[in-house]
């Protein structure tokens, strides 16, 4: 069964399929290229407003946080507070003093919930519930984020409960700096507590399903809004860090445990944190998504009325096709067809002129061929009456034979026996191939009749390899050069001596003749077709080329030693 359609189906379904498919090719291309433009340009246009409105809150954080730092850092430079610390915390009016600075600081702020002041052994403490608190360092060391204050001067907490004066704990974000005297003492840690409510509320806008993340400069979550952002941060923030590192980008994200997401990133002036938002995907590129589905069904309207003009189209282009075609399956030289349509005067109007021409002469031929038929029976009756020719050739040379024997002519009949095996052999029922036995025996027939006239002066010896006895050659390949060697070679000489050997090797049939006569003449290529060994070497190397190519061939050279060396390369050929 093939595979090539333009094999099997018609041509009208043909040309219908191939506009159907091309139609199909376009409209999902511009459907795919509007689909991803506007998603891109979507995506590009939610990116942009979403940086802005980062940079926004990028600003208010920042002031916030710059505040808070201000604040504690002037708190821990208070004088009422270096004071206190300095008398062994026993001066209850500078306790007084320090703690109505600190409470109206907490009071006055929109920020800073509350204050705790971590000193080691405190003397005087106040109410759990003060907005300004004295704790025991020692209860500091417990909390479980303390070491990301142990070995530095400052840091930021991350969001987590606090006691406020509410009497409630309250999420909150806290900012430590410890408590250092002029002369370097070190008396304990402040810390100042914003509320994480205030700061996500700036964290908020009015986008919905939307999450962000607010990240310190050391890659720390302070707080976040939204469903995925803890779960990004756990499992996928560290794989963006580096890229995070940029002023501000965007970027699609697959996340592990989630859909796609659209990040947006944007880092707050000259403190090292970012602001990260994440969108849902599917909520960037509805709206693309939904142009996407317009131009589809625009494409699949647009397809079907193509699809229609595309049917009729190849109708009318195989209309005249399919009657050429009902004409040839009627064609019949016994019975002429209807004649084609005449009034087209396009190439279909070519295309039947063309093809009632070719019944008139195919009609031509047909008498032509039943003339030759008739002919060719005649010649074959001749050819069976030549063949009664060679059965009297070989019954005459029998007849002679007969009568040289009588006439006591040993040699004559000898020579005439070998003359009427080298005729059968030669005529090998009209074969141009013949075994290398039957050529071996026809070369040796011809050298027993030389061998009467030369006699023992005569040398010849045969080296055939007994896997090459039941090749095909040409026939009488070997003879002309043995001739040529005998005629041409031994001329004017008494005794002569000649080698013949056939072989195989990986290239096929090597055969050498080799004689200790005179050599080539100079010049004997030029002369070969005037006389008889010439001519008889010269048709063995053409039958050789056009039966097997240049590739094999025949060379022929003198010996350095006296004599002419011949080279026959065949192919190896089994029937």
């Amino acid at each position: 069964m093939t595979k090539n359609p333009f094999k099997k189906f018609g041509i009208d379904w043909l040309l219908f399929g191939g506009f159907a498919l091309l139609i199909f090719i376009l409209v999902s291309i511009m459907t795919w290229f509007n689909s991803s433009f506007t998603t891109k340009e979507s995506v590009q246009s939610v990116s942009f407003y979403q940086q802005k409105l980062l940079n926004r809150m990028g600003d208010e954080l920042s002031n916030q946080i710059k505040f808070i730092e201000q604040t504690a850092s002037t708190t821990s430079f208070n004088n009422d507070l270096q004071q206190f610390l300095f008398s062994q915390q026993t001066d209850v009016l500078r306790f007084q003093d320090m703690k109505g600075t600190f409470s109206n600081i907490v009071y006055t702020s929109s920020f800073i919930k509350s204050i705790s002041i971590f000193i080691e052994d405190p003397k005087l403490t106040t109410d759990m519930y003060s907005p300004v608190q004295i704790l025991d360092l020692h209860n500091l060391k417990k909390e479980p984020w303390y070491s990301l204050i142990e070995n530095t001067s400052q840091a930021w907490i991350p969001e987590h409960s606090v006691q406020s004066y509410l009497k409630n704990k309250t999420p909150m974000i806290s900012f430590t700096k410890k408590i250092v005297s002029d002369s370097g003492q070190d008396y304990g840690v402040i810390m100042l507590n914003a509320s994480a409510a205030n700061i996500q509320k700036t964290m908020t806008s009015e986008s919905e399903d939307v999450s962000r993340l607010l990240i310190d400069h050391e890659g720390r979550l302070i707080t976040s809004i939204g469903s995925r952002s803890e779960s990004f941060y756990k499992n996928n923030y560290k794989q963006f860090a580096e890229q995070l590192n940029r002023q501000s980008g965007y970027q699609r994200i697959q996340l592990r445990d989630d859909k796609d997401q659209l990040m947006v990133w944007s880092n707050l002036d000259n403190s090292g944190w970012s602001i990260i938002e994440l969108t849902p995907w599917e909520q960037v590129t509805e709206s693309s998504v939904k142009s996407a589905q317009i131009s589809l069904y625009i494409g699949c309207i647009a397809l079907a009325f193509a699809l229609a003009i595309a049917l009729l189209l190849s109708r009318g282009f195989t209309k005249p096709l399919r009657l050429l075609v009902k004409r040839m399956n009627q064609f019949s030289l016994e019975k002429p067809s209807a004649q084609l349509p005449s009034d087209y005067k396009n190439e279909f109007g070519s295309l039947f002129q063309g093809y009632t021409n070719l019944q008139d002469r195919i009609g031509e031929l047909y008498l032509s061929l039943e003339q030759q038929y008739r002919l060719r029976q005649e010649v074959e009756v001749k050819a069976l009456q030549a063949m009664i020719n060679p059965h009297f050739l070989y019954n005459t040379l029998d007849q002679i034979n007969w009568m040289a024997i009588q006439a006591d002519q040993s040699d004559i009949s000898k020579a005439i026996s070998l003359l009427g095996r080298m005729f059968r052999i030669g005529l090998s029922n009209g074969e141009g191939l013949i075994r290398i036995s039957e050529e071996v025996l026809y070369t040796e027939c011809y050298l027993s009749i030389q061998q009467i006239r030369w006699g023992d002066n005569l040398q010849v010896a045969f080296e055939v390899e007994p896997q090459c006895v039941d090749y095909y050659i040409p026939k009488l390949t070997l003879q002309p050069f043995i001739e040529n060697a005998i005629v041409h070679g031994f001329n004017g000489r008494r005794k002569g001596h000649i080698r013949i050997m056939l072989h195989q090797d990986e290239h096929g049939i090597q055969v050498q003749i080799v004689d200790d006569g005179r050599g080539l003449q100079d010049g004997w290529d030029q002369l070969a077709g005037r006389t008889t060994g010439g001519y008889g070497i010269k048709n063995v190397k053409e039958r050789i080329t056009a039966l097997y190519g240049a590739s094999y061939g025949i060379q022929m050279s003198s010996r350095p030693e006296g004599g002419t060396q011949v080279e026959i390369h065949l192919p190896v050929v089994e029937r």
